[in-house]
């Protein structure tokens, strides 16, 4: 595998967002402390042992990694894609399980997958 600065990746998903499987594979490699800014590094600290997270995502779909924070994020996903329906996925998880926070006004988390399951 060819070796990347470890700030390629998150250049990457901020450029390209996308909740592609192959994203959870590429970020297992990266510590979350070097995909996150420390701002990023202190939300996540901040936040409460227990979330609530929500994504829009097409019905019977497995979810994706990249989830939110803002349930009105969320439903604003529904209505701008209307290529293909949406449903709101609501999901309750705790801190360990969220790999980043992405600074911005989605307030996007990302939560890998187990290694077992795929996306």
């Amino acid at each position: 595998m060819k070796s990347h600065s470890k700030f390629e990746y998150r250049r990457a998903w901020i450029n390209f967002g996308t909740s592609q499987p192959e994203w959870a594979e590429h970020l297992r490699a990266i510590p979350p402390e070097d995909f996150m800014t420390l701002r990023e590094r202190q939300a996540l600290a901040s936040l409460p042992s227990e979330l609530v997270i929500y994504r829009a995502q097409e019905p019977g779909r497995e979810p994706g990694i990249s989830w939110t924070l803002e349930k009105k994020v969320a439903i604003e996903f529904i209505d701008i894609c209307k290529h293909s329906p949406r449903v709101l996925v609501e999901r309750r998880v705790k801190k360990s399980e969220v790999y980043a926070v992405i600074s911005g006004p989605e307030r996007e988390i990302l939560i890998l997958p187990p290694k077992e399951i795929q996306c």
